[in-house]
C-alpha cells in the first residue's frame, strides 16, 4: 500500500477560528481505488497539529506527509523544528504544497473518482463522518477544511505512487529510508511553486537530514 497524509492548517490571519484538517489516504499501486484511513478535523492548538505529524509517523512509517504551504501557514514548520529540537525528535521531511487555484475548485476535480465508486470511507474511524459532512456541504458549507485536505492528500498519493513510494511491510527502519528517499525525489508538478525552491532547498537543507 501506499500512503500519504496531508495538513490543511487554517492559519491565516481570517482562519483562527477554523478547523485544522490532517487527512491520510492510502492505495494499491496500480490501482484506482483510495481509501482514507484517518481523518483528524478539529480545532486544536499549532502544537496539537503538530503532535499529529508523530502519530501518523509512529502508524505509517512509510507514509509521505505534505502540508500547505500559502501564507502564514509556513510558521508551522518553524514550530515543528522548534518542537522537534525541544523533544530530541528526527525532524521529518514534509513535501510542500502551494496552491495556486480557488480551493472549491481544486476539490471539484476530484468529483469524477466518486462518481465513479473508487473514494472509500469509514464514518466510524477518527473524524470521517465530519469529513463526510463537510463533502456534503459543499460548495456552500461553512467549513471545507477536511475536504481541502483530502484534495492534498490525493495529488500527493498521485505524486508518491509515480516516485515508487511503496510500504515496506514489516520492516520499519525500510520504510522510513523509503518515505525520506521519495519526499526528497519528487519533481515538481501542480501545486508545487518553483518561485519557492530556493526558500525549500535552503530550509531543507539546514533542517532536515538526508537518510543515507
Amino acid at each position: 500500500m501506499i500512503y500519504a497524509g496531508a495538513l490543511d492548517p487554517s492559519a491565516t490571519a481570517t482562519e483562527t477560528s477554523d478547523y485544522k484538517a490532517w487527512i491520510v489516504l492510502a492505495k494499491e499501486a496500480g490501482k484506482p481505488e483510495v481509501y482514507t484511513v484517518d481523518a483528524w478535523i478539529r480545532r486544536a492548538s499549532p502544537e496539537e497539529v503538530i503532535r499529529r505529524i508523530w502519530v501518523l509517523q509512529q502508524t505509517w512509517p512509510a507514509i509521505v506527509i505534505g502540508a500547505e504551504m500559502n501564507g502564514f501557514q509556513r510558521l508551522y514548520m518553524k514550530l515543528y523544528t522548534l518542537m522537534c529540537d525541544i523533544e530530541k525528535r528526527r525532524p521529518l521531511r514534509i513535501v510542500p504544497l502551494i496552491n495556486r487555484t480557488n480551493k472549491v475548485d481544486r476539490i471539484l476535480t476530484c468529483q469524477a473518482e466518486f462518481e465513479l465508486g473508487r473514494c472509500f470511507f469509514d464514518p466510524r474511524q477518527g473524524d470521517q463522518q465530519r469529513l463526510i459532512d463537510q463533502f456534503l456541504d459543499l460548495p456552500k458549507g461553512r467549513h471545507d477544511d477536511g475536504p481541502d485536505a483530502w484534495e492534498m492528500a490525493r495529488r500527493l498519493l498521485e505524486r508518491a505512487e509515480r516516485s515508487g513510494a511503496v510500504s515496506a511491510e514489516g520492516d520499519v527502519d525500510e520504510a522510513r529510508h523509503r518515505r525520506e528517499r521519495v519526499a526528497a525525489t519528487m519533481e515538481p508538478t501542480d501545486g508545487w511553486d518553483p518561485v519557492e525552491d530556493e526558500w525549500l532547498d535552503a530550509r531543507n537543507d539546514a533542517l532536515f537530514e538526508a537518510i543515507d
